[in-house]
């Protein structure tokens, strides 16, 4: 027979037990770790430091959003059936595209085209759809089939549906200047770009593209209503978009988190061609010294730096520098640029400096009239060939130059130069790269100057 533990005293040691646990979690915290401290009781919670917490950032999601992003109204193919625009979804979410409509135009009642998204299709998060005019044309174009057509001409591809209570005409788009709109269920517009001599979605419109070229909103998701958000893009790239990302805040490493050096950054290589680097249409007032002349002129110290890449020396004799407006250079006879080099023209004064041994005259004309809020600059041979096309917006009236960020692979729009990469706060680097070492592509830099 077991004996039998006495109640009373099992009580008195569990009264004895919560008395000690209590007084020791009153009792303060050693710093130190051992039989007289907290930390060697593992049940008492205040003898054990408080966990700091990992805090994840919550993703921002950015809410469906569609907007018309590349129009193609001037196709070297027969028009209207080779024409298309694209749209795309800009946000995070999918959304629904069959309330929505897309046409060129612009009044209840009107004789151009207005068309409906059919029911059941979605737009994902990023992603684009293009509307051809015919499905078939596109198709032998491109070598692919298009989300959507206007005119029946394909079996696999969806027509989209007239919506007659708006406009009962078709959609073929003026190459001189037009429209494109973007109405929502209600037909409220929702979206909108113009072009040519249209001033209906902003003024000034979007300027007329070459034959063959698209217009393109830059970045996709830039929205400011303004012809700023379009460019001329040479290749039309339907069905493909690019999305402008914040920029991440950097944090600060973690007390005892080791810091990690970043791999080697791979070469990478360019196409051949001609690469316009570096534009300066906004001298500043005070630093705005680019020529390197002693005086500060805000048309005579601006400059265009393009950087030949085509493999070979090229002779430039003849050939001309233009912005939107008329011819503002012609290279004087001579005017030899070896692969690899700049070529830098400035707007006017005496230029001194080797400017890491660029081809470096001033405008024939005697002025480049690089406009702040935007420009077309414009490179032709002698033939009068397009050779170099660039747009750029009121980026460039920051009283600093912008340019390719890094050199020669920067995407566009181009980057305030200040704010690039090895810059180290400088306003401008005429005919060398950002850190002003000069480009270490032009193997030969004793070019001979023609300053006229």
């Amino acid at each position: 027979m077991k004996q039998k533990f006495p109640g009373w005293l099992l009580l008195c040691y569990l009264v004895c037990l919560v008395g000690l646990l209590l007084m020791l979690n009153l009792a303060p915290v050693s710093s130190s770790v051992g039989l007289d401290s907290a930390y060697f009781f593992p049940l008492m919670y205040r003898g054990f430091p408080t966990p700091t917490p990992t805090i994840t950032p919550t993703p921002t999601i950015a809410p469906a959003k569609l907007l018309i992003t590349e129009i193609s109204y001037n196709p070297l193919a027969k028009e209207p059936d080779a024409e298309w625009i694209e749209v795309a979804n800009v946000g995070d979410l999918p959304l629904s595209l069959a309330d929505y409509k897309l046409g060129d135009e612009e009044m209840l009642g009107g004789d151009e085209g207005m068309y409906q998204f059919p029911v059941g299709f979605e737009l994902g998060g990023g992603e684009a759809a293009i509307i051809a005019v015919r499905g078939a044309t596109f198709a032998s174009l491109y070598g692919f089939l298009p989300d959507f057509e206007l005119i029946e001409s394909h079996p696999l591809v969806p027509t989209m549906l007239r919506h007659s209570a708006w406009a009962l005409g078709g959609v073929s788009l003026d190459n001189g200047g037009d429209e494109v709109l973007l109405l929502g269920w209600r037909d409220e517009e929702l979206d909108a770009v113009s072009w040519g001599n249209s001033q209906y979605a902003f003024s000034p419109a979007a300027l007329d593209v070459l034959e063959g070229h698209s217009l393109e909103r830059y970045p996709a998701n830039l929205d400011h209503d303004t012809a700023d958000d379009w460019r001329d893009l040479a290749e039309p790239n339907p069905g493909s978009i690019f999305t402008a990302q914040p920029t991440p805040t950097p944090s600060a490493t973690p007390p005892g988190m080791p810091t990690l050096t970043p791999s080697a950054t791979p070469t990478l290589a360019l196409p051949p061609g001609w690469f316009l680097n570096e534009v300066h249409a906004d001298p500043d007032g005070v630093l705005g010294d680019a020529n390197g002349d002693g005086f500060i002129s805000a048309s005579q110290d601006e400059f265009v730096e393009i950087i030949n890449l085509t493999g070979a020396a090229v002779d430039l004799s003849g050939w001309k520098l233009a912005d939107y407006l008329q011819t503002r250079h012609t290279f004087s006879p001579g005017s030899l640029l070896p692969h690899g080099c700049a070529l830098l023209v400035f707007g006017g004064g005496e230029p001194a400096g080797d400017f890491g041994g660029s081809l470096v005259q001033i405008a024939s004309t005697g002025v480049l009239g690089l406009d702040d809020l935007g420009d077309y600059i414009r490179l032709l041979d002698g033939e009068g060939s397009l050779v170099i096309q660039f747009i750029y917006g009121s980026e460039a009236g920051q009283n600093q130059s912008i340019t390719r960020n890094p050199d020669l692979f920067g995407l566009e729009p181009l980057t305030p130069h200040s704010l690039a990469q090895g810059a180290e706060g400088r306003l401008f680097s005429p005919g060398t790269r950002l850190d002003g070492q000069a480009f270490p592509t032009c193997v030969n830099p004793s070019i001979s100057e023609s300053r006229r």
